[in-house]
This record gives structure tokens, C-alpha cells and sequence, in this order.
């Protein structure tokens, strides 16, 4: 008769026992891998939402100075160990002995392509918990695509659709040996997916460095622009930053004489065979991420992922942004035809290092930026440009557009109309298009469009935004 009851009793006893990390949820199974091998802080747990995906919370307070995340050399994925590895590298060899030098990213893409099938033992819990798709243009369809409009990321994301196929081409078109991985377009394609959104680009004494970091790769984007929340001056049409989120993490780099190239140059790399890390000294070679600020219990924590417009995150992460300070327009300026100081400004500019097109961006009119300086000179007339005595740079008027000064009141009134001018036909062609109200409605939908809706409106709102601040600008001129 206690048969029943004690196999009930077993059974809730197996629910409620801790399962291995092999047999847990994607999620939790690697937050237990990383809290086991010493690589998340056991302050910091995994989050999964809807919305943003996988990140990092606070469990509880956290000081400033923290060790949040630390992602020691031999775990992390680099060109260099691609190279090393014995399925990958010899297809790398076989392309670049007829081509260029291999990309980074082909490299690193190459070894994920293999280490699905081929896991190394102490990477497989990592591998296992890579998304199996990301939603970046590289895999959108055609109709998806069109979303973008006239936008620079749908030039950028066919310019990488064209590359990424001729690399395939070039990497497994002529390799007629066995592989012992899948081989395929769309493992390619997943894997090459998986580099740009996951991997960071280091600066180092050799130069720019391609790392896959794991946990240090599930930390979330920190659209933080400083003032965030002030409108720009004259912004009603969609330059207003909006609220945003600081950033409470910033990487920091150890690598023996700042030289993480040599990471996975000596076999068997110290640590490599599953031992736990969480004992290695701080002084070993590692990748971590150190809290910026005090966080709270249960906030996100974010990383800022550099300085990039809405074109370079769409295509390498999968997202965009309503706003950003980054996002620029690129504008092809020159004197006009009949202007007969044409050739003496655009050699004025050259011995500047100031070359057509200028980027229009958030700050681009309100510092000295090349393209404040170039429209100054451009618009300046030859008394302008030759200065006076009276005001002391006689022969050199000019020179005040560099110094990021006004060269007079009536030159700041016609660089504002040339640029009106100049942008007025961009914002009529993106127009065409769509219109604004269709732009704000793109970005309540969902899947492309609510993704495209940002990159297809940015140049649009930029556009009506700084005609309008041109505007304003004239007239406190004129009323000065």
C-alpha cells in the first residue's frame, strides 16, 4: 500500500534534485558552466528575454572596480588558433597560396564551422549555447532586404552578402579532400554570423585584434550617448536621443607585452584542459570586463560597443536603433562649376587633407569638423578668403574655418543655405520613398521592417532635422 506514495516521493525527489549542466536549459546550462569555471562573477546571472535576448543581471549589488567576467586565453576563439587548428587550418593555407591573406573573420568563422561537429572538450558547453540563428541581413531574403530602402546598411549588408559568398567560394570551392565537418553554405553562413555578432575588436601594440570571448559575448549593447534625454538645439524631427542606459562594464586586455596575437601561438596553452579557472592568477592572459560604476541587484549590465552607426550594428549584431549619435550622412560637397574661386578652395581643402564626401552628424555643426570647415571655405567669397589687416591674418582669411571659427556673419548664412540646398534633394528622394509618418510607423512593426525602419528613416529624419536647425540658425544670425 506505500508502494504508490513512495514512488511519488522518489519522482518529486528527482525534480527538485540539481541536474548537470549538460542536461539543464541552454541558458542555465551555461551560466553554471561559467559560474563552475571561475568565468562570471557568482554576483551575475543570465537573463532571457524576449526582447533583447540572453544577458547579464546583477543578483546583487555589485562596487565599482568589480571583476565581473573573465575569459582566460586558451578558452577564447582567435584567427590565431584557427590557424592551429589541424581540420582548419589547411584549407586557410590552400586559399591563400592562389589569394589574398585570409580575414580574420573567415578564420574564426572556418573554426566555428568545425567546432560544431568537433567540439574542443573544454569549448563544447560555449558551442552548445551559441544561438542556432541570427537574424542579421546576411541571412535576410530578398524581400527582407528591400526594407532598408535607400539606406547605407543595405549597401553595406549586399557589399557583405558578396563578399561573404566569394570568401565560401574561396575557402571550400577548390578543397576536394574530406572534411570532417559540415561544410555547407548555410553552416557558413551561421558561422560568419556568429563572428560579427559575437566577437570583439581589440586594439593591441600590433594593431586592431578579432577575439570570440565566451561570457564576455552575452553582454548587451549600452546605447549610452552623453546628454542623453536634451533635445539637440532646433530638434523636433526625430534627433532627440531619448532615454539610455550607461554602460557598467569596460574590457580590459592582459596579454604578455600587450601582444594578444601570441596567444595561441605554443601549443598547449596553459589551462587548456579543462581545469577550472577560476584559481589562475589575474596577471595570466585573459580578456575581463570590470564594472565601471556600482550596479544594483537585478540591473542589466551592459557593455558599449564602440562608436557605430545603425549601418555597421544592424549588419554585425542583428539590431538598430531608434536614434544614435553615431549615425552620420555621408555628403558629396564641391564648389559649384561657375564659382571662379573653385580651384583655389578645393586646393585650400587638399592642403587641409580635406576631401569630398563630409559625414553630417550629430555634432558635425556644432565643432570643427570637416565638414563645418569645408562649407565654411566653400561658401567664403575671395575677400573671405583673403583676410584683411584689420583683422590680423591678411592673405589667410581662410584660416579661421580651420581654427573652427565663424569667418564672418554673412559666410555663416550661405553655408547654412548650401547645405540646405544639398540636403533638401536627399530628403525629397528618401521621401519618395517613404514619408516620416510611414518611417515612424515601420518602426512599431516587426522582423526586417522594425529593424530597416531605423536606417531607412535616419537619413531621412537627419535630413529634416538640420534643415530645420539651419533654419533657426539663419534667423538668430540675421536677428544677431
Amino acid at each position: 500500500a506505500q508502494m504508490p506514495r513512495l514512488l511519488h516521493l522518489l519522482a518529486l525527489a528527482s525534480l527538485l534534485a540539481p541536474c548537470p549542466a549538460d542536461e539543464l536549459p541552454p541558458v542555465e546550462a551555461i551560466e553554471a558552466w561559467a559560474h563552475e569555471q571561475g568565468l562570471l562573477s557568482r554576483s551575475l546571472r543570465l537573463s532571457d528575454s524576449t526582447e533583447t535576448g540572453v544577458g547579464v543581471v546583477a543578483a546583487a549589488d555589485i562596487p565599482a572596480g568589480a571583476l565581473l567576467v573573465r575569459s582566460p586565453a586558451p578558452l577564447c576563439v582567435t584567427a590565431a588558433r584557427a590557424r592551429a587548428d589541424p581540420g582548419v587550418g589547411p584549407l586557410l593555407l590552400r586559399a591563400e597560396a592562389t589569394g589574398p591573406a585570409v580575414d580574420d573573420n573567415v578564420a574564426m568563422a572556418a573554426f566555428l564551422m568545425r567546432a560544431v561537429d568537433v567540439p574542443p572538450p573544454e569549448l563544447a558547453p560555449w558551442i552548445r549555447a551559441l544561438p542556432a540563428s541570427f537574424d542579421l541581413p546576411l541571412t535576410w531574403s530578398e524581400p527582407e532586404l528591400l526594407q532598408l530602402q535607400a539606406s547605407p546598411a543595405r549597401l553595406r549588408a549586399e557589399a557583405l552578402r558578396r563578399w561573404s559568398r566569394a570568401e565560401y567560394a574561396r575557402i571550400f570551392g577548390a578543397w576536394s579532400e574530406p572534411l570532417d565537418f559540415e561544410g555547407s553554405l548555410s553552416r557558413w553562413t551561421w558561422a560568419l554570423s556568429a563572428v560579427w555578432s559575437c566577437s570583439f575588436m581589440l586594439g593591441a601594440v600590433e594593431g586592431s585584434w578579432r577575439v570570440l570571448a565566451p561570457v564576455a559575448d552575452l553582454l548587451n549593447h549600452a546605447s549610452h550617448v552623453e546628454g542623453a534625454g536634451e533635445a539637440e538645439q532646433g530638434s523636433e524631427q526625430g534627433l532627440e536621443l531619448g532615454r539610455s542606459t550607461p554602460p557598467a562594464a569596460k574590457m580590459e586586455l592582459h596579454a604578455r607585452g600587450d601582444s594578444p596575437r601570441h596567444w595561441h601561438s605554443a601549443a598547449g596553452a596553459a589551462g587548456a584542459g579543462g581545469e577550472s579557472y577560476e584559481s589562475l592568477p589575474l596577471s595570466d592572459e585573459a580578456l575581463t570586463l570590470v564594472a565601471t560604476r556600482e550596479v544594483s541587484a537585478g540591473e542589466e549590465v551592459l557593455l558599449d560597443y564602440g562608436p557605430r552607426s545603425n549601418a555597421q550594428l544592424l549588419n554585425t549584431h542583428g539590431f538598430a536603433l531608434p536614434t544614435t549619435a553615431h549615425e552620420q550622412l555621408q555628403l558629396e560637397l564641391r564648389p559649384p562649376a561657375d564659382d571662379p574661386l573653385a580651384p583655389l578652395k578645393v586646393r585650400i581643402l587638399e592642403a587641409g587633407n580635406l576631401t569630398s564626401p563630409y559625414s553630417l552628424g550629430r555634432s558635425s555643426l556644432s565643432s570643427d569638423s570637416d565638414l563645418l570647415v569645408a562649407l565654411r571655405v566653400l561658401a567664403a567669397t575671395r575677400d573671405e578668403l583673403a583676410g584683411s589687416e584689420q583683422t590680423g591674418d591678411k592673405g589667410r582669411g581662410y584660416a579661421r574655418a580651420f581654427e573652427g571659427s565663424p569667418i564672418s556673419q554673412g559666410n555663416e548664412l550661405r553655408w547654412q543655405e548650401m547645405l540646405a540646398r544639398r540636403l533638401r534633394p536627399l530628403l525629397e528622394e528618401r521621401e519618395a520613398l517613404s514619408t516620416g509618418l510611414e518611417d515612424a510607423a515601420l518602426l512599431g512593426a516587426s522582423d526586417a521592417a522594425r529593424l530597416g525602419a531605423p536606417l531607412a528613416a535616419g537619413a531621412a529624419q537627419r535630413s529634416r532635422g538640420h534643415l530645420e536647425l539651419g533654419s533657426r540658425r539663419r534667423l538668430a544670425v540675421v536677428t544677431r
